[in-house]
């Protein structure tokens, strides 16, 4: 006889099966084990898994993709996940230099390519006059026509790199390296959507364990739950808190000390 239990295992059991073997079939998996998911109806689902959200690229130039897992049943689509973070491999391609993580992220507006458009413009946003021309009469919104050699160009930017405080007390070297140690590899929850009609059969919890078991899977990144939670979601992921077959666990921020939910099937 082929048994199939509640989490996708499959057992094929006989007279002469151990019972240890048949104790399995109430025992709940380890993490990584994949999970057949249904709806509450007994409608089994079907997962469609997408590295890149074709309809949803605003992110790529700062580094960011936009993972999504769509839930069918059939042919029906019934909802999505879409989980973003910025992944390693992306920083050095986006951001080989600070600079080009200030423009892409602060909204500074100047030619990344040209050291002085860059140096021009990165002093007037910082309202700083460069290093080299400190104690000269010369102000950070009348720098063109006053650009050294490229070698004091360069090192300007870099004390302004280094020793500016853009915010939070912290300079742009400071920021970024925050951003790399924080955001990058942190895979967390972007968007869910059930259709109405799918309401309360399951399909948000089963999307994010999805999601998540995927993330592990092929990305080995757990998934974080979103910092703004709407009421059924909060509630969702405090349900999946209790549920001991599924490996959550509690993220704190360190940024701002928040907990934030995170399934993690590592």
């Amino acid at each position: 006889m082929v048994y199939l239990d509640g989490w996708g295992r499959i057992f094929v059991i006989g007279p002469d099966t151990p019972k240890d073997e048949i104790l399995k079939m109430t025992t709940p998996p380890k993490w990584g084990v994949y999970r057949s998911w249904k709806t509450r109806s007994g409608k089994r689902l079907r997962f469609e898994h997408l590295d890149q959200d074709p309809d949803d690229m605003k992110g790529v130039n700062k580094g960011y993709v936009v993972r999504k897992v769509n839930a069918y049943v059939g042919s029906e689509p019934l909802g999505y996940l879409k989980i973003s973070y910025v992944p390693s491999n992306r920083v050095s391609e986006c951001f080989p230099t600070v600079w080009h993580w200030v423009e892409a992220m602060k909204g500074w507006c100047f030619d990344i390519e040209d050291l002085a458009d860059s140096w021009r413009k990165c002093h007037h946003y910082a309202m700083k006059v460069p290093k080299s021309l400190v104690n000269t009469g010369v102000r950070s919104n009348g720098l063109a026509g006053h650009e050294p050699d490229v070698e004091t160009m360069q090192a300007d930017m870099d004390a302004l790199e280094n020793h500016y405080v853009y915010s939070f007390g912290m300079t742009p070297r400071e920021l970024f390296e925050e951003f790399v140690r924080d955001r990058v590899d942190y895979a967390f929850v972007d968007y869910i959507r059930v259709s109405e009609d799918w309401l309360r059969q399951g399909i948000g919890t089963a999307l994010y364990n999805e999601g998540a078991r995927w993330l592990a899977e092929r990305f080995r990144l757990p998934l974080h739950g979103s910092g703004l939670q709407t009421p059924e979601a909060a509630a969702a992921w405090k349900k999946m808190g209790e549920d001991e077959t599924m490996p959550t666990r509690i993220h704190k921020r360190r940024t701002d000390g928040r907990e934030i939910p995170v399934l993690d099937y590592l």
